[in-house]
C-alpha cells in the first residue's frame, strides 16, 4: 500500500526536502546571516513595480510608506517603472520626487512582467531588508517596524500579513485624499474593509532579508502579465527552508479597489498559463542567466 504523505510535506518539495535538505539549508543560511557586511544594517528597501500607474493609488501607497514610524533615513522607497507611456512616466517621477522615493525607469517593451520589473531593483538592493509591495496598497504607520522586528526575532522567515479589500464605494474618497494631498485615515478605512482570502499571509506583499531574495535569484521571470508569481516566490522561500510568519495581530494592510485584471489584455488566459507553469515547476533557484536586467 502506497503511503500518502501529508500535504505539508508534498507541497514543500517532498519528504526528503522537508526533513533533510531544508534543515541543512537553514543551517547554512543562518551562518550566512552572520556576515551581512555587504548590506546597510537595519535599513530596508521597499520595491514597488509599476506601469502606467501615476494615479491616486500610487500616491496613497507612497503617502503611507512615507508616514511609517520606522526611522525614515533607514527606508529606501524604490519605484520601478516598466515601460509606462511618457505622460504616466512623468507623473510617476513627480510623485517619487514629492515623497523622496527613488525611481528606476526601464524600457519594458512588450507585455507587463512584474518579475523583471521588481528583480531589477532586487538585484541592486544594498539594504539589509527588502519588502515587495504593490502600487495599490495602504499601510498602517507601524507596518515596517513590525515587519523588521519580526525578522530580527525570527531571522529565517518571510513576513506576510492579512490584506483587506476596500470597496469600490471608497474610490471617490481615496481620489480626494490624493488630489488634496491629505493623510490617509488608515484606521477609519480599515473599519469598512472586507477580508480577502489567503488567510493571515497574503502573498502579494512581504519582506525578508535581501540576502534571501538574491539567493533564489528573485522572482521567476517566466511569469508574464498577471497571476501566480507571488505564490511562486512564496513557495520557493519555503522550500529554501524559511518559515512564513504573519504580523496580522499588530499590522494588516489595505488594497485599493480597481477593476480586476486592469491594464492586462487577456489576463484570464495569462493567469491560466501561469498557473499551469506554477504547478509544474518546483525548483528553488530560477533565472539561470541574466536575471535582474529588466
Amino acid at each position: 500500500m502506497k503511503m500518502k504523505l501529508p500535504w505539508r510535506l508534498t507541497h514543500r518539495g517532498g519528504l526528503f526536502n522537508t526533513c533533510v535538505r531544508a534543515p541543512l539549508r537553514r543551517w547554512r543560511l543562518r551562518r550566512q546571516l552572520l556576515n551581512k557586511s555587504a548590506y546597510i544594517p537595519n535599513a530596508i528597501t521597499v520595491v514597488i513595480p509599476v506601469r502606467n500607474r501615476a494615479d491616486h493609488r500610487l500616491r496613497n501607497t507612497l503617502s503611507t510608506l512615507a508616514a511609517q514610524d520606522y526611522p525614515r533615513e533607514l527606508i529606501q522607497i524604490t519605484v520601478v517603472d516598466y515601460g509606462s507611456a511618457m505622460e504616466a512616466r512623468r507623473g510617476t517621477a513627480s510623485l517619487c520626487t514629492e515623497y523622496n522615493a527613488k525611481i528606476i525607469e526601464l524600457p519594458g517593451k512588450g507585455v507587463w512582467n512584474k518579475p523583471k520589473c521588481a528583480n531589477y531593483a532586487i538585484k541592486r538592493c544594498q539594504t539589509e531588508f527588502l519588502m515587495s509591495v504593490d502600487a495599490d496598497n495602504i499601510f498602517p504607520t507601524n507596518f515596517i517596524s513590525e515587519l523588521i522586528s519580526s525578522l530580527k526575532r525570527e531571522p529565517l522567515s518571510v513576513v506576510y500579513s492579512k490584506m483587506l479589500d476596500l470597496d469600490e464605494d471608497t474610490v471617490p474618497l481615496l481620489m480626494e485624499l490624493s488630489e488634496r494631498n491629505l493623510s490617509v485615515p488608515y484606521e477609519e478605512l480599515e473599519k469598512t474593509a472586507v477580508s480577502r482570502g489567503a488567510g493571515d499571509k497574503h502573498p502579494g506583499t512581504f519582506g525578508t532579508y535581501t540576502l534571501f531574495f538574491n539567493f533564489i535569484r528573485g522572482y521567476d521571470e517566466q511569469y508574464e502579465q498577471w497571476g501566480w508569481e507571488d505564490n511562486d516566490i512564496m513557495e520557493r522561500f519555503i522550500r529554501l527552508g524559511l518559515e512564513r510568519i504573519s504580523i496580522k495581530p499588530k499590522a494588516k494592510f489595505l488594497h485599493q479597489w480597481h477593476p480586476k485584471g486592469e491594464g492586462s489584455k487577456n489576463w484570464q488566459q495569462s493567469a491560466t498559463q501561469n498557473r499551469i507553469y506554477y504547478e509544474r515547476t518546483s525548483s528553488i533557484m530560477r533565472n539561470q542567466t541574466g536575471w535582474g536586467e529588466g
